[in-house]
């Protein structure tokens, strides 16, 4: 069934790639024959122009407006066209992107590796950022905040009944629209951007308008270019000397340069980052477009609804405004509007009208186009995964269910899934097992699928019922030359942590690798014990896997509480099989002399 729904899923986007393979030839073809007539209208355009020189000014004019025109809408033709090919090409991407992670092949996407963070509670056991993480796994964000709060909804799950099904409705319903989905990516995907893009743009947008708050600006910016315009026609007409327009062009001067270090300022904060400016407007527009069921995205669309205009046109305005404030890069085009219009002046204006006037509403709208990007990459993971289920959500008692459960990171087709229980404060489940019989990944997938369960997702099992709780794991600790700390204090240290954690009446489900591995065995056995005792004592619930067979009496201690299971192997003379299943009780076979004779260690 699992194959079945994968090569499914490897066909739709075999097939997309297939169309938009066919759409770049075509828009490649209609490139070069509009590239083609702008040469041919350039060309007639000279000569027409060459010979309509010995007619009349008249025919002069015309034939040059005519020309222009032609000329001008062929640009504009051009420039959709190729808008429409970096369209398809990230189409194409993105479904030949997906065709290979379903092959396992994530190089394509951003692994999160800023997000690491060793004293996580549980993200640096599990996996969730780096090379061949979880992150990776999911992530399909085309923008920085998108990536940030996908980052958020894996390392701090959900723990509310009511916001974890509002997410799987949510969910549901973005997986089962691959297209919109698709185009939200591609949108995306076409122009790059950072975090420092959208963190400047938001800066200047909560910042305090500099010259809207000295009246004199405004009028300054109308009565100064009108007088020099009016002046130069006069000029012009012969009505006025020279001098009087040489004035009024010093006046225009004086004042810009008066003002360039805070319009400079201004200029660099919003400056060339009209593409991103444009991308979120796209984006924008999609969503308003949109029509939504499910009750997270009708209110994340009602933030970007909230003016009568919309937020794609609002950001489309700023976009204009900057696209004109941009011309005084043109050295040439600069001078001549600075000394006509005041034009510098003129554009600091508008933005910052624009920036009173949406200051407190852009913030929230490029929170909403993250916060969507990110359930697009969920809404991904459940798309290309719809053998996985969403888990029932209990907030009334501890409890933990997860039936033919696997890790969504293993190959499906070599993927071994078992059985997890816990339904109350205060048990735990001991695994024992040899070396590589599979505790280590068992523990990680009832981590993994319970941090799914919480974010909204779907995991990886057949059933699934859980008690959202936070997560606390000690897996993987390291010493620290840096922290002068060796292995066993950065354990202890890990330990402590829990400890307090628990001591102060606070939930956690807690998953242990090997307590105590630094130090020697009767040590280790009598400090697990003692500890697991503390564990017990404070309600504490959770997955525990050792070596140390003895902890399985624990079981005896605690009926009800402890529950042995582990992982056995078969030993046929020298060779050793792993079924990876679980099984109830404590292991009776090792194997790490065996092991260390088949390597030549011993």
């Amino acid at each position: 069934m699992i194959k079945f729904h994968m090569e499914s899923r490897k066909e739709i986007y075999s097939s997309l790639c297939d169309r938009y393979t066919n759409e770049i030839s075509g828009l490649r073809k209609k490139i070069r024959v509009v590239s083609l007539l702008r040469l041919v209208v350039f060309l007639s355009w000279a000569a027409a122009f060459y010979f309509s020189l010995k007619t009349d000014l008249a025919t002069v004019f015309i034939v040059f407006i005519l020309f222009a025109g032609v000329f001008i809408f062929l640009l504009r033709w051009s420039s959709a066209l190729s808008y429409k090919l970096d369209f398809a090409r990230a189409l194409f991407d993105i479904n030949n992107n997906e065709m290979k992670a379903l092959n396992r092949d994530l190089s394509a996407f951003d692994c999160g590796k800023k997000f690491v963070d060793s004293d996580h509670p549980f993200s640096g056991d599990m996996d969730i950022f780096g090379e061949e993480s979880l992150y990776q796994y999911i992530n399909r964000t085309c923008t920085s905040g998108g990536s940030e709060i996908l980052a958020g909804m894996l390392s701090m799950p959900l723990k509310s009944k009511k916001l974890i099904v509002d997410r799987q409705e949510a969910v549901k319903e973005l997986a089962n629209d691959l297209d919109f989905r698709q185009r939200f990516i591609a949108t995306g995907m076409i122009f790059k951007e950072s975090d420092e893009n959208r963190a400047t743009i938001l800066k200047w947008a909560a910042g305090e308008p500099h010259f809207l708050r000295k009246k004199i600006y405004g009028f300054i910016a109308f009565f100064v270019p009108t007088v020099t315009i009016i002046s130069l026609i006069l000029v012009v007409a012969g009505l006025l000397p020279l001098s009087v327009l040489a004035l009024c062009l010093t006046a225009q001067w004086t004042i810009s340069v008066a003002n360039l270090r805070k319009v400079n300022s201004i200029h660099q904060s919003l400056g060339k980052k009209l593409e991103i400016l444009f991308k979120y407007a796209r984006l924008s527009e999609l969503i308003e477009k949109k029509s939504f069921y499910a009750n997270l995205l009708i209110s994340l669309k009602a933030g970007i609804d909230n003016d009568h205009e919309g937020a794609g046109q609002n950001i489309r305005n700023l976009a204009g405004l900057m696209n004109a404030f941009d011309s005084r890069l043109n050295m040439f085009v600069g001078i001549i509007l600075n000394s006509i219009l005041l034009w510098d002046l003129q554009c600091v204006l508008r933005l910052e009208k624009w920036q009173i006037k949406n200051r407190d509403n852009i913030k929230m709208w490029i929170e909403v186009i993250a916060q969507i990007d990110a359930l697009e990459s969920l809404s991904g993971y459940a798309y290309n995964n719809p053998e996985y289920v969403f888990p029932e959500i209990d907030d009334s008692s501890p409890v933990w269910i997860f039936k033919d459960s696997g890790h969504p990171l293993l190959n499906p087709e070599n993927r071994v899934c078992n059985n997890f229980s816990i339904e109350d404060y205060g048990n735990f489940q001991i695994i024992t097992g040899a070396n590589m019989a599979g505790k280590s990944t068992f523990l990680r997938t009832v981590g993994v699928n319970l941090v799914f369960g919480m974010a909204g997702v779907p995991v990886c099992a057949s059933y699934a019922k859980i008690y959202p709780v936070e997560i606390f794991t000690s897996m993987r600790t390291s010493d620290s030359l840096q922290k002068n700390e060796s292995y066993f204090y950065a354990e202890l240290k890990r330990l402590k942590e829990l400890a307090d954690i628990l001591k102060n009446g606070e939930e956690r489900f807690i998953i242990l690798d090997e307590i105590l591995k630094g130090t020697n065995s009767q040590d280790k056995q009598t400090g697990s014990r003692a500890f697991m005792e503390k564990l017990i004592e404070h309600k504490g619930s959770g997955i525990i896997a050792t070596h140390d067979i003895s902890l399985g009496e624990l079981e005896m201690v605690h009926p009800g509480k402890i529950k042995n299971m582990c992982f056995e192997i078969e030993i046929n003379g020298s060779e050793i099989f792993f079924d990876y299943k679980l099984y109830n009780g404590i292991t009776k076979k090792m194997n790490a002399s065996l092991l260390m004779k088949q390597m030549g260690i011993v």
